[in-house]
């Protein structure tokens, strides 16, 4: 989809659907993004990300898997800057692998204990009701 394996650096233009993207970002050694779900895609699957964000949601998230410095704020994003960002992520890529596979299972462990409140909350709600 992306052309010669050979290559260090993929674009996708074009229509994909959200299974092929994903697949994609999956495959990577390293994901720039600026979209949120792109960065979750990546980080869900154990691909280090770099962020070009315009809100905090994109710092809380990279902090979660302790990558803050990856996050380049939308405003500061200067070319010199996102590229020293992205260089460094990149010679930081496997050690960032590990961390993000680290940090995963506490982050799927706090997401199945949230929907199990919802889970709660809701049957509780229901059987009032009825």
């Amino acid at each position: 989809m992306l052309g010669d394996s050979s290559q260090r650096v993929g674009l996708m233009t074009g229509t994909y659907t959200a299974e092929e993207i994903k697949s994609v970002i999956g495959c990577s050694d390293l994901v720039i993004g600026s979209r949120f779900h792109s960065l979750v895609a990546g980080l869900s699957q154990g691909v280090p990300v770099v962020a070009i964000g315009w809100s905090h949601k994109y710092e809380k998230l990279l902090r979660s898997f302790e990558l803050g410095e990856y996050v380049v704020p939308f405003e500061d994003a200067e070319l010199s800057y996102v590229i020293s960002k992205v260089k460094s992520a990149w010679e930081m890529r496997d050690s960032n692998t590990s961390l993000v596979a680290s940090k995963l299972t506490d982050v799927k462990q706090k997401v199945d204990e949230t929907f199990n409140k919802v889970d709660s909350f809701l049957k509780g709600y229901i059987k009032k009701e009825h």
